[in-house]
């Protein structure tokens, strides 16, 4: 299940399963979130994704400063699914 995370909010955990896909078969096909520490247009994460890699969906950040407040209020771990 995949977790996404803005990089606004404080969280007192971060999900990080780069370890894990060493386990996985060279033939084998993966869906992968990527969030980022801080903010980006769209113009430079596709400067940041190799070109062998196939983007299919962004997610624009939709919250307002409001929502980030509201959310760094929380004292646990924050999951986006």
């Amino acid at each position: 299940m995949m977790s996404f995370y803005h990089p606004e909010v404080l969280y007192s955990q971060i999900r990080n399963d780069l370890k894990t896909l060493n386990k996985f078969t060279d033939d084998t096909l993966i869906e992968l979130g990527v969030s980022f520490n801080q903010k980006y247009t769209p113009e430079e994460v596709r400067e940041l994704i190799p070109e062998n890699i196939t983007l299919k969906w962004y997610w624009v950040d939709t919250y307002s400063e409001e929502d980030i407040q509201s959310l760094n209020k929380h004292k646990y771990n924050i999951v986006f699914w």
